[in-house]
């Protein structure tokens, strides 16, 4: 299913925070970087992260390698994924052929009982032809053709996760994929094609039931950061999410997970809508 998240009035997290989250002031953060209390799942998992902080000839995101880290944390010491497991594209390494080329090994590695994650943290754009999505890689230029030449289709993206035997792939995009900065500014100085909510409609895109993928902002949104932190909102709520930060009875879902990271953004500068495509009732942690 595709469901777009509904966002509701309010942005307090577990612990304390300042409120009034559209202003640049200051606040205090609960921190991502202390190993959470987890049952440990993930002996059989494989995990690929992929941050772009600092593109070659794009704007930057400011605060991806601290997304990094933290996403490290919660798959080695929250869920037991071996570091053998870990595979890590920071800036650099993250071109499309890196990032073609650790997909491909990571869905060698994973086993039938395991999960395979992939997180990507960095800019989206639209295809040229507006059928689909791309994950722009670390040299892409301020060209549209450009962007897709050096980006890693999403379609192309699944396709390769699902060559694996794993029991199921969960796929994680902070990135909107309107070719925007953080502020919301064009690379092209122009307002681009941007590509609807549905993640199905991308072309050659069929998913198995097991996948579900989470995506940080919908249709001519941004993809944006946490005032005064200065750092990717969506990994911020979503890992928090998963930490335990919206638990019932000891577990969270796909929907309890993405519900709370939609109500935790909403008082950004630019309005975000975090959306899913699967299971929504498949316990995550």
């Amino acid at each position: 299913m595709v469901r777009k998240i509904g966002l509701v009035v309010g942005f307090t997290l577990v612990v304390a925070m300042v409120s009034v989250m559209s202003t640049a002031v200051a606040q205090d953060y609960p921190s991502l970087s202390t190993p959470p209390q987890l049952e440990q799942t993930g002996k059989n998992d494989v995990a690929v992260v992929v941050g772009i902080e600092n593109y070659l000839f794009l704007p930057d995101v400011e605060g991806v390698r601290e997304a990094v880290n933290d996403w490290q944390t919660f798959f080695v010491d929250g869920l037991g994924i071996s570091p053998e497991n870990m595979y890590i594209l920071l800036d650099s390494r993250a071109t499309r052929e890196e990032m073609r080329h650790v997909v491909h090994r990571a869905a060698t590695d994973v086993g039938e009982e395991g999960t395979l994650w992939f997180v990507f943290i960095g800019h989206g754009a639209p295809m040229v032809s507006g059928e689909g999505g791309v994950l722009v890689g670390v040299d892409a230029e301020a060209e549209w053709q450009i962007l897709e030449m050096r980006g890693l289709r999403r379609a192309e993206l699944v396709k390769a996760l699902e060559q694996g035997d794993q029991a199921r792939t969960m796929v994680v995009f902070d990135a909107d994929f309107g070719a925007q900065s953080p502020s919301g500014e064009s690379f092209l100085g122009l307002r681009m094609l941007t590509v609807p909510y549905s993640l199905v409609i991308d072309e050659g895109f069929e998913r198995r039931d097991s996948t579900m993928l989470m995506s940080a902002a919908g249709d001519q949104q941004v993809a944006g950061l946490l005032p005064g932190n200065r750092r990717p909102a969506f990994s911020y709520v979503l890992l928090g999410a998963l930490r335990g930060w919206a638990a019932t009875d000891g577990e969270v879902t796909l929907s309890a997970a993405m519900e709370y990271a939609g109500r935790k953004i909403e008082h950004l500068e630019h309005r975000q809508t975090p959306y899913f495509v699967g299971d929504e009732d498949a316990v995550l942690v």
